[in-house]
């Protein structure tokens, strides 16, 4: 069963992930000068997307997993590698998962 180490291990690998399409995207946008506006709506669009699924898959994390996702992305926070908004808002999903497993 994934534990908090592989769960850790995930935020890193997907934030890294995360820069580098960004990175990609960010080149391609740069050379095009910005006239590609719809694309990159809809590149936006997919991605919010993409957190969406990831945030309603939590709930079948098992605990420790949830929570070394959690300090993964309390690291990449502290090192400036995600946004304060976006580190909120996955803790704050994830917390409530795992209080809503902790009631029970």
């Amino acid at each position: 069963m994934p534990s908090l180490e592989h769960g850790l291990s995930r935020a890193i690998v997907e934030t890294i992930q995360g820069f580098v399409i960004i990175t990609f995207l960010n080149a391609i946008f740069t050379v095009f000068d910005y006239n590609v506006g719809i694309l990159y709506l809809i590149i936006r669009v997919i991605a919010i997307g993409g957190v969406l699924e990831l945030l309603n898959k939590m709930k079948y994390w098992s605990s420790t997993y949830l929570t070394g996702y959690i300090f993964g992305l309390a690291l990449l926070y502290l090192i400036n590698m995600i946004d304060f908004t976006e580190f909120v808002v996955f803790l704050a999903v994830g917390g409530l998962y795992l209080l809503r497993r902790y009631s029970k």
